[in-house]
């Protein structure tokens, strides 16, 4: 029997994650044999690859050490500084979009996956104009239209390069890994292995865009000599003409670039383009008969990428093309498990994925009900039907997903985090209990929902008091 763990995005709600991770190793005795992570998944889940099969390693067991140390890590993130940072460029921003009032906090922890970072923007245009003079507003405006990003991870790359944090070594021997991250050019679905490959969805097919020179060897194309020069052929025409199609992007962006060269650049760019896409596709078939072929990228950038929420956090350059968040596609990536042959599978959703029953859109503003519409919606849709990838057996599948969002996706409260960590421990229980009827599983869902209630009603009255007096 094959047991795949596979972690979704969330942002902070990781903290869900990690209560869930905690019961199913301590409670349940759970060692995974493959895990598939994306975005906040994935910084959980590159952890806990360090962990090996304890037949293969003797006492003490390591996947109990990577899920202690990760939970440590967790306990130990007790600001918003530790996980990520707003680009200096838009500091004006920091107060208007992460506002962490518990009125604030009570509206963030109501929605789903990214509407809890896009939302802050419904009232942001006229905060801008009433505060910021014009000159700094054209600024704004301008990097606004030039950067890919409001915010950087690099708290978190900091702590993924720290070998007493993470060790890579042990991550590449460990339980295989699988992170999810989306191609920005191409909006293609690829993988990051923990043992550094770059693979396109089918989790084995090395991705052409990101193959180096170095990789392209005769053995590697089974002493193929006719193979290997066409593919080195096809590799520098096409890095040669990504590299002018980059260079001319730049260059439109840049203020100094007259209107007439503009013109120039487009019909330049439209030019390259199809020409490039050529040598990328003859670079796919001079590889396609020869697994010896692999693309290569650092884990940690892939761990970034796949936690890289787009135009929130800035992404990471695999190859010639920029990634950002695996959620994009696939925000509970079961399906590669699945395609892996694994056939018993927990999925651990670290958002509700569902809306109330009962809320009023009436004074949303247009930017809230957008980012209800095309970002919340498609959110919740795309993750109803990860959980029904081809080939998926009945009864494969557990699913363990709160039932209401303790906190936002970029609330980093220690309180929050605790009462979200045990809201997930209890959760997994609930879920993986055997032999309760129906009825009683139903009756552990509603007293571990109105503990944590309880509990975020506790603090937030509390926050309450304290700012009041």
């Amino acid at each position: 029997m094959t047991k795949a763990l596979c972690l979704s995005g969330g942002g902070a709600r990781g903290s869900f994650q990690m209560g869930a991770i905690k019961c199913l190793y301590t409670r349940f005795g759970f060692r995974p044999d493959l895990i598939v992570g994306t975005s906040v998944g994935a910084v959980n889940g590159v952890k806990l690859a360090e962990g090996k099969a304890l037949a293969l390693t003797g006492p003490p067991d390591t996947h109990l050490v990577a899920m202690q140390e990760l939970e440590s890590q967790w306990w130990g993130t007790i600001c918003r500084d530790q996980f990520f940072l707003m680009r200096p460029e838009f500091s004006l921003l920091k107060g208007m979009l992460l506002d962490s009032g518990p009125a604030r906090r009570q509206d963030l922890s109501k929605e789903l996956g990214f509407g809890s970072i896009i939302a802050p923007f419904s009232g942001l245009a006229g905060s801008i104009l009433l505060q910021i003079g014009s000159q700094v507003l054209n600024d704004l405006l301008r990097n606004l239209q030039t950067l890919n990003s409001l915010c950087v991870l690099d708290p978190i790359e900091k702590r993924l390069r720290d070998r007493d944090s993470l060790n890579l070594l042990k991550v590449a021997n460990g339980t295989p890994l699988f992170l999810a991250t989306v191609s920005l050019e191409t909006g293609a679905l690829r993988y990051v292995t923990g043992a550094g490959l770059f693979v396109e969805r089918d989790g084995t097919t090395p991705v052409a865009s990101a193959l180096d020179a170095s990789r392209l060897n005769l053995p590697a194309f089974s002493g193929n000599a006719v193979d290997l020069a066409a593919a080195q052929d096809a590799l520098s025409d096409y890095r040669a003409k990504q590299a002018t199609i980059a260079a001319l992007k730049e260059e439109s962006v840049t203020s100094s670039t007259t209107a007439n060269r503009r013109v120039s650049i487009r019909d330049e760019f439209l030019d390259l383009v199809p020409k490039a896409e050529t040598a990328l596709r003859r670079l796919r078939a001079a590889i396609r008969n020869h697994p010896g072929v692999t693309a290569g990228v650092s884990v940690v950038d892939g761990v970034i990428a796949s936690a890289a929420i787009p135009g929130v956090f800035a992404g990471k350059k695999l190859g010639t093309e920029n990634y950002v968040d695996g959620g994009v596609r696939e925000v509970i990536p079961v399906e590669l498990a699945v395609s892996r042959g694994a056939d018993e599978i927990v999925a651990i959703s670290c958002s509700s994925n569902s809306f109330p029953d009962v809320e009023s859109f009436d004074r949303a503003g247009v930017l809230g009900c957008l980012a209800r519409a095309l970002v919340d919606t498609s959110l919740s849709e795309i993750s109803a039907n990860d959980l029904k990838p081809p080939g998926l057996a009945e009864g494969s599948l557990i699913v363990i997903a709160p039932t209401f969002d303790v906190h936002g996706s970029v609330d980093v409260i220690p309180s929050l985090f605790e009462i979200d960590m045990h809201y997930g421990f209890m959760r997994a229980g609930d879920v993986l209990q055997r032999g309760l009827s129906d009825e009683a599983r139903a009756d552990a869902f509603t007293l571990s929902n109105a503990l944590a209630r309880l509990r975020l009603d506790l603090f937030n009255e509390e926050t309450l008091n304290r700012a009041c007096t």
